[in-house]
């Protein structure tokens, strides 16, 4: 099976939407008429807004599990000497460069004893700057600024 159990998640939206009531409303009332036809006319099918805590306890009685613990680098592949292969090879490549010469300075702090305490706020930032507009170069001049 490609799930673990039949309840699967779509996240809607992106950063910039329903940032009004009127498309907020309108957005709702658009998919819920799709969820109204999906669970009249599809068999064995039913679909549902929900939130992140509704996804996990759904999940969770229906097939309890230990979700994985991932660990590692999470940017953007590369084989060697810093060559991306992300489909975004020519923008900010000096941000790219750097992200990952930030990310072992934070490892070599890790390993050198440095607690998750110490860590939390450089982990974040470096999230931040991980970001897909950010560190792709699709973010507004102003944000990077």
């Amino acid at each position: 099976a490609l799930y673990r159990t039949n309840v699967v998640i779509a996240p809607l939206g992106d950063d910039f939407r329903y940032r009004t009531e009127e498309e907020a409303d309108l957005q709702y009332e658009n998919y819920q008429r799709m969820f109204d036809y999906i669970n009249e006319h599809v068999p064995n099918v039913h679909i549902q807004f929900g939130t992140l805590s509704d996804y996990f306890k759904t999940v969770l009685m229906e097939r309890p599990f230990s979700p994985p613990i991932l660990k590692g680098s999470f940017f953007t592949y590369s084989d060697r000497e810093e060559d991306y292969w992300s489909g975004y090879f020519t923008s900010r490549v000096f941000d790219k460069a750097l992200d990952r010469k930030l990310e072992r300075v934070l490892y070599a702090a890790t390993a050198m004893g440095a607690d998750k305490h110490q860590m939390q706020g450089p982990r974040r930032a470096l999230s931040l700057f991980q970001h897909h507009d950010g560190v792709t170069g699709t973010a507004k001049t102003a944000v990077v600024e």
